[in-house]
């Protein structure tokens, strides 16, 4: 689990810089050639994403069999919510070459639009609804502070993620939770292995 979430903040690194480069590119010169080479370059990144997901997902289910509870349902909803985003992520990028729903009449598009968005976001509250109390499991199961801590800054990020005006700030919170989480792991897996 330590590695998972190491690798991922590595990825959302790389991602956040490829991101910013192609909105720079996009709003600079939109019909720059530098658009198709960002897009080849999104699908390594992609599939490396898919692969830490996987990691992080086996331990997950692992934690599950040690009697964790929530750890494989945390398991399911992180894989799926990563799923949807990728195929989202992929249609965007087909919609430079031919525009989406354009032969749907506009109620039908903006329903699917909308349809699609309350799913991104049903998994994703349900993920960090559920997350909240898988941290306060591994802290009971394990002992380490670490892991209460993580559960008050994602109550805390949570918090702030529910007014628009301070989601920003609440994004920030979540991360820091995440690097919380993430040295947890790294403290009780010594612990198991001593």
């Amino acid at each position: 689990m330590y590695r998972g979430y190491l690798y991922s903040l590595v990825l959302l690194a790389a991602s956040i810089v490829l991101l910013v480069f192609a909105v720079f590119v996009e709003f600079s010169n939109p019909a720059s050639p530098y658009l198709g080479v960002l897009a080849l370059a999104a699908l390594p990144l992609g599939a490396a994403g898919f692969a830490v997901v996987l990691l992080i997902h086996r331990g997950f289910m692992a934690l599950s069999r040690l009697g964790v509870r929530w750890a494989g349902v945390q398991a399911r909803l992180l894989t799926a919510l990563f799923v949807v985003e990728l195929s989202l992520l992929a249609l965007g990028l087909l919609r430079r070459e031919r525009p989406l729903l354009q032969d749907l009449p506009q109620d039908a598009a903006l329903a699917i639009v909308l349809a699609v968005l309350g799913l991104v976001w049903g998994l994703a509250l349900a993920y960090l609804a559920t997350h909240v109390l898988y941290l306060k499991h591994m802290y009971r199961h394990t002992g380490v502070l670490r892991f209460h801590t993580a559960y008050v800054v994602t109550l805390v990020g949570v918090a702030f993620l529910v007014p628009v005006v301070t989601a920003p700030l609440g994004l920030l919170i979540l991360f820091a939770a995440h690097v919380v989480e993430m040295l947890a792991y790294r403290e009780a897996s010594r612990g198991w292995s001593s």
